[in-house]
């Protein structure tokens, strides 16, 4: 099962979801936590306690932590163009383009929304 990501760990939880594969629905891509009311809450607090670090964090680390998001998407491109694919039915083609588009985001944006 794929665990969550909640304040800075990965949290198993007690149920968990299949995603199924749309183009071919006997095909389980992977089981995902399912988080409950208990799970949101932990998500609140954690995020609540990582804002003060967060809002005094200048622009430019801001950029290079997310640049760094982006390096890591463009570094697995063809790695996830295949989940993506295979997740939405999509060609490999347009997958990839998916996943590079998700790349620049990261990289774009900082720069652009973080002051």
């Amino acid at each position: 099962m794929h665990a969550n990501f909640n304040g800075g760990q990965w949290v198993g939880t007690a149920t968990s979801n299949p995603n199924i594969n749309r183009s071919d629905t006997r095909d389980t891509v992977g089981f995902y936590a399912q988080g409950g009311p208990g799970d949101v809450a932990a998500a609140a607090v954690a995020a609540t306690a990582a804002f003060p670090a967060w809002s005094t964090t200048v622009p430019h680390a801001r950029h290079a932590m997310l640049a760094r998001v982006a390096a890591e998407i463009a570094a697995r491109n063809v790695d996830l163009a295949e989940l993506v694919a295979r997740e939405e039915g999509k060609t490999l083609a347009d997958a990839k383009g998916e996943v590079m588009c998700a790349a620049q985001i990261f990289d774009f944006s900082p720069p652009n929304a973080c002051g």
